[in-house]
């Protein structure tokens, strides 16, 4: 029997030959895997004609290059997949081998067929190739949606049959009804199935909740409510259910101690065996010993005085046994905090037990925000030593020390690797240093214990999880979830924050819809300085100066030392004018480390407004950079300042400084100037720049060893071609735009750069039809796109950032009268990144257009202030534009 290659796309993808290797090559290409998928699902298993599949996968190629491609593609397929899997019969029609071929969507139609639901449910995992993007060719993409909604619904039906049938007990019911749903979630009548389902089996919380969730995402994703169908079952399902009033958060308790986190250790009092008379001193010893260092905690000898805690207790032996109590006052008061109590069978156990009655005496006391997650630590790590790596990560996370935390929680997980809830904190302490893949390797290893954590917290991972991979839809949805389900928890608040903060402008929205959640942080926490830093950055990017002052104020004198302080003295120096201050900002950076020194000059470049001084903190970079890709890297960021400024020339000026130190990004870079549509490029330069770009070899480019410049070595050929193409598209030839989409997508799509190369696909198909006068059918393939590249890397490169095809989904928007989401794109151009500042001004005064045309005076002048101040100091061919956004600024003032 010949051997079978298996191919599965069903909530997964992946492609195997008989003996279990993947084949790695060609699940890298995504169209000719795109083309044997639909050989393979097309029914019934028929061939399928060349030219039916040229129009599919190739419609913007003229004939003979649609043909080439073809050709190339069926040859490539069969040298992955052996010459008798893809077939031809005769001289114009291919099919494949069904006995060769094993597909699971096509196994899942004949088991439905067959009437096996269980079989066929058994096989689907999740959406056909969910996410899959087909470059440059929409009928394909049309094809594949129409065939992922089918598949679908099948499955969906296929649950609920089995949910509905008479016969099966209630709660295995509700499992098949929360399947169905799950796999159809926009399905309101399949809500109602579900809310009715779980109600007969006695779940009338669940049914709410599932109410609860297609509520708000609803209205997140489309902003309407549920029809008036919905909403009534919901009201008599509420009207049934009994009311749990939630208890409101324990305030924080007041401190009185002069020396606050000090705890001393009296002798402990023995009674019963005689042999145990050393434990009044010995129990003091290991209890001093067991709590230092736990927490903000620091222990001290009995004799101390002004110590904020006292601990005193018993030991009674009898018969072997130990039994320990153990009190923990306040100092001055005698107030009790907190008891513990804990048995071991004998003295060998005696280690065992202090650690017992330290944990409980150490989380007990815990109170305010982070008392849950420390109590949910002791119960979820039997190891003392991990807690208190544990609280000293959490302490350091609540000062924004995001690289101490991130030692503190290592700590933690080596210490007791099952440790769910210090994986999942390792996670956000690394996202927080920017060092994205450990973070999604730690947020793993805390989904691999999930089951250890509380219902409320894995809701927390999981949302989590999705983030750091890009879901961000997702994760918005459960952070959502988890601040309706627990309004006093800061850190969902604190997380869902975050995600708008960084995510938003990738998505059309401002950073400034952060504030709420990020205030509702400050009201549970006042001193959380990661909250009070983002606040800073928002206040200074809407101009509210006094804000700012006193945000900066809280940071500096909550955490003097965190990773943000310098970012924020500087914020506040520049934006408030403060001389003095930017020159001590300034003669700290050369020593700074090297994060704080980027942050610093990203948050002068982004939200003070002030490019001078982004320029002068740049040129002193220049200075004391130790490498040339360093010095490369500030020429580079300096040159995106000049073009920011309306300076075409001195940016160029700045790419030559660039070119010997790092030759392909500065290749790169000067090619997506030219690209750009509001960059004064003459035809002469462009065509220069173009056929530089074209002979150069991407092979050729040395690989980069620093972040960020390291971000494109695996990608160089794949930004080659979109630059190409867009530059073709600036010259208006619509065929070579095309063909370099072609090029682009037979390239290997490298190992995590999906998300990067479909973005670039997308942004060079919809320049293509563009050109075509097809603008519908443009903004439908960039609306396609996902959200999954790291907000981090996007703030790091210019092309990841995406501005490109943000600045051109915009005009798309305007251009179909859909102006509030045009201004959502425009307005959210250069709110993260400083790689996207050239945008800055062209996207201000088109805002500012739209917000005059829709009568809105006031944020028209608003916006036309910010281009003509962008470009106070632009070249003479945008002078015009400049003076024409002064002037209208001031007439609309």
């Amino acid at each position: 029997m010949d051997p079978v290659i298996t191919l599965t796309t069903l909530g997964t993808l992946d492609l195997r030959d008989a003996a279990g290797r993947d084949i790695r090559p060609l699940l890298q290409q995504p169209k000719r895997l795109a083309l044997l998928l639909y050989l393979a699902l097309e029914s019934p298993r028929r061939f399928q004609r060349r030219d039916t599949l040229l129009a599919l996968f190739w419609p913007d190629l003229d004939t003979e290059h649609a043909r080439a491609a073809l050709r190339r593609a069926l040859y490539f397929l069969r040298q992955q997949l052996g010459d008798d899997v893809v077939v031809n019969r005769a001289d114009d029609e291919v099919g494949v081998t069904p006995a060769r071929l094993v597909c699971d969507a096509a196994e899942f139609d004949r088991l439905m067929e067959a009437d096996d639901r269980e079989g066929a449910l058994a096989l689907y995992k999740g959406p056909l190739l969910e996410g899959f993007f087909v470059a440059g060719a929409p009928e394909a993409e049309r094809w594949l949606d129409e065939q992922r909604r089918r598949l679908q619904l099948r499955a969906a039906e296929a649950a609920w049959v089995r949910a509905e049938q008479a016969d099966v007990p209630p709660a295995v019911a509700a499992e098949w009804a929360r399947r169905a749903a799950a796999i159809a979630p926009g399905d309101e009548g399949g809500v109602r199935r579900l809310m009715t389902i779980l109600v007969r089996a006695a779940d009338r919380t669940g049914a709410l909740r599932a109410y609860d969730d297609f509520a708000r995402r609803l209205k997140q994703e489309l902003d309407v409510d549920p029809d008036a169908e919905t909403r009534a079952l919901m009201s008599s399902i509420r009207s049934q259910a009994p009311a749990h009033p939630r208890s409101p958060a324990p305030p924080l308790p007041p401190s009185h101690a002069p020396t606050p986190g000090v705890v001393a250790v009296a002798p402990f009092t023995v009674r019963g065996d005689a042999s145990l008379g050393y434990l009044a001193g010995g129990m003091m010893d290991l209890i001093l010993t067991a709590l230092d260092g736990a927490g903000d905690l620091r222990t001290a000898d009995p004799q101390t005085v002004g110590a904020e805690y006292v601990v005193q207790g018993s030991v009674i032996g009898a018969g072997g046994r130990l039994r320990v109590s153990a009190t923990l006052r306040r100092g001055d008061t005698q107030e009790v905090v907190s008891r513990a109590e804990a048995q071991g069978a004998s003295e060998a156990d005696l280690f065992e037990v202090v650690d017992d009655i330290v944990r409980q005496l150490i989380t007990a006391r815990i109170a305010g925000p982070g008392a849950r997650l420390a109590r949910i630590a002791a119960v979820t790590t039997s190891s003392l030593p991990a807690l208190k790596a544990f609280l000293r990560g959490e302490q350091e996370m609540r000062l924004g020390r995001h690289f101490d935390a991130v030692s503190a929680f290592t700590e933690a997980t080596a210490l007791d690797g099952g440790f769910a809830l210090a994986h999942y904190r390792l996670a956000g302490a690394y996202a927080g240093t920017a060092m994205v893949l450990p973070a999604r390797e730690a947020s793993a290893r805390a989904i691999a214990h999930r089951d250890r954590l509380t219902a409320r917290d894995q809701l927390l991972l999981d949302a989590q999880y999705a983030w750091l991979r890009g879901q961000v839809a997702e994760a918005e949805r459960r952070y959502g979830t988890a601040v309706a389900a627990y309004p006093d928890d800061l850190e969902a608040w604190y997380l869902l924050g975050d995600l708008l903060f960084h995510s938003n402008p990738y998505r059309g929205r401002s950073i400034v819809e952060a504030r709420e959640p990020l205030e509702r942080v400050i009201a549970l926490d006042p001193g959380h300085a990661a909250s009070l830093v983002k606040l800073a950055r928002i206040a200074a990017l809407q101009g509210e100066h006094p804000r700012l002052d006193d945000l900066v104020t809280r940071v500096i004198a909550v955490s003097p030392m965190g990773d943000q302080a310098l970012a924020m003295r500087a914020l506040r120096a520049f934006a408030l004018g403060r001389e003095e201050d930017q020159r001590i900002v300034e003669a700290e950076l050369p020593s700074a480390r090297a994060l704080s020194a980027v942050t610093t000059f990203g948050d002068v470049a982004l939200y003070t407004g002030d490019l001078a001084a982004a320029e002068r903190i740049g040129r002193e970079f220049v200075g004391i950079a130790r490498s040339d890709e360093l010095k490369a890297l500030c020429h580079l960021v300096l040159a995106h300042l000049q073009l920011a400024g309306g300076r075409v020339q001195a940016a160029l000026a700045e790419l030559d400084r660039a070119e010997p130190l790092a030759s392909s990004w500065t290749r790169e870079v000067r090619a997506l100037f030219a690209a750009m549509p509001f960059v004064p490029f003459p035809d002469a330069a462009l065509r220069a720049v173009r056929q530089d770009l074209e002979g150069w070899d991407p092979a050729t480019a040395r690989p980069k060893v620093s972040v960020p410049l390291l971000l494109h070595n695996a990608v160089h050929p794949h930004l080659r071609a979109w630059l190409l193409g867009v530059l073709d598209a600036r010259m208006l030839d619509a065929a070579g735009c095309a063909r370099w989409g072609e090029t682009m997508a037979e390239l290997p799509v490298p190992e995590g750069e999906g998300p990067l190369v479909e973005r670039l696909a997308r942004a060079l198909e919809a320049q293509g039809r563009v050109l075509q006068r097809r603008g519908a059918d443009a903004l439908h393939t960039l609306e396609g796109a996902g959200t999954d590249i790291w907000y981090q890397y996007a703030i790091a490169s210019p092309f990841y950032s995406g501005t490109f095809d943000r600045f051109l989904r915009a005009t798309l928007l305007e251009e179909a009268g859909r102006n509030d989401e045009a201004l959502g794109w425009y307005t959210a151009i250069a709110e993260r990144s400083p790689w996207e500042l050239p945008f800055a001004a062209p996207a201000a005064l088109r805002a500012a257009a739209l917000f005059e045309q829709t009568r809105r005076p006031q944020l028209a002048a608003a916006w036309y202030r910010r281009a003509a101040s962008l470009w106070r100091e632009c070249d003479p061919e945008l002078r015009p534009l400049q003076e024409g956004a002064a002037a209208k600024a001031k007439t609309l003032a």
